[in-house]
């Protein structure tokens, strides 16, 4: 599965990433950033820091549900 990237300028100029699988479904969704570069740089440091289990800050959410935070580098 290679996953592909999809950059998007949001309301007030800001912009966010998604992470979609092959079939589509989106496997990782971004903070905002202010810049479209600080974005660009955010989908390097998911590159970068994903293969490092130590990089996820694991979480459950109101309703007792998993989901994991990625910390960059």
């Amino acid at each position: 599965m290679a996953g592909k990237f999809e950059l998007t300028k949001s309301t007030g100029d800001r912009y966010h990433f998604n992470l979609k699988a092959d079939n589509g479904e989106i496997i990782f969704s971004s903070e905002m950033y202010n810049s479209k570069s600080a974005a660009e740089k955010g989908i390097e440091s998911v590159k970068r820091n994903a293969g490092d289990e130590k990089s996820y800050e694991r979480r459950t959410n109101v309703n007792s549900q998993p989901f994991f935070v990625l910390k960059s580098g």
